[in-house]
């Protein structure tokens, strides 16, 4: 009987090891899984490195910003907007209309002067502090009323608000999470229940050919997969039997430590 090999999980990068998984669902996607009755652990599967995947990217860094970075422009854009409509009631020829704009431009330059160039937290604060302004002390008041600005200002409000309740959201959420152990013996885990249902249809289905031609093709992806590893491990081997000179002259085995987001810096005694 054809038998699955074993992907090198222990010996991956995290991101191989999401890439394998991906590659799998992927194939298994492009099947009729409801005939194979293989529909459930597929999508046990994918739920597993989905939650590996964006653990993954957010120990980069990137997504908390990339999801809020749309937002962000949108609250920019009605700044602009805003600031545009203020500068454009200066040219106006009607008594006060100009003095009562400039009053309104004087406290946006004072908050939002080089907007591109500040990060998001202190957008939110200076948008936050030249709203609370207007909204409370009549000076402002005035002049936004005289001006007809109230969409304008409520606009970017609106904006603000809405960029201020996501940003909440996900800081208060289990984002971004550690890659953990449990996540990677999770999607093993999905893996082998695949991968065992597999095995036990090749056996007992009347037609077993779909499997058996499953199996040949997870292999083919798998030794891809594998290829990799297998260098990296065999290059720190023989980097463990050259010698280290010491501070001192006596000498020592070296070490190569292993790249810095493999998934030997995790307990995988499980694995």
């Amino acid at each position: 009987m054809k038998t699955i090999l074993k992907p090198k999980f222990s010996n991956f990068r995290i991101g191989e090891n999401i890439q394998l998984s991906f590659d799998v669902i992927t194939y298994l996607k492009g099947m009729d899984l409801n005939t194979l009755t293989l529909t459930d652990k597929v999508t046990e599967m994918e739920r597993t490195v989905n939650i590996l995947n964006e653990a993954f990217m957010e120990s980069k860094g990137e997504t908390l910003n990339a999801r809020l970075s749309p937002l962000d422009d949108d609250r920019l854009l009605a700044a602009r907007g805003l600031k545009k409509y203020l500068e454009s009631e200066t040219f106006r020829t009607e008594p006060g209309r100009s003095d009562q704009a400039n009053v309104l431009l004087k406290s946006y330059n004072k908050y939002c002067n080089n907007l591109a160039r500040i990060s998001l937290s202190h957008k939110s604060a200076v948008f936050t502090k030249m709203l609370g302004d207007w909204g409370k002390e009549t000076e402002f008041k005035t002049a936004i009323t005289f001006l007809g600005a109230e969409t304008w200002v409520e606009n970017l409000r609106t904006k603000q608000e809405t960029f201020e309740k996501m940003s909440l959201s996900k800081a208060q959420s289990n984002l971004p999470k550690a890659v953990s152990a449990k996540m990677l013996a999770d999607v093993k885990a999905a893996f082998e229940e695949l991968k065992e249902d597999i095995y036990a249809f090749s056996r007992v289905s009347t037609d077993k050919q779909p499997y058996i031609q499953l199996i040949d093709a997870l292999n083919g992806i798998i030794a891809f997969a594998n290829a990799p590893a297998a260098k990296r491990k065999g290059r720190k081997g023989r980097d463990k039997q050259k010698p280290t000179p010491s501070v001192d002259n006596n000498t020592s085995s070296g070490t190569t430590a292993p790249p810095a987001d493999t998934l030997d810096s995790i307990d995988l005694s499980t694995f």
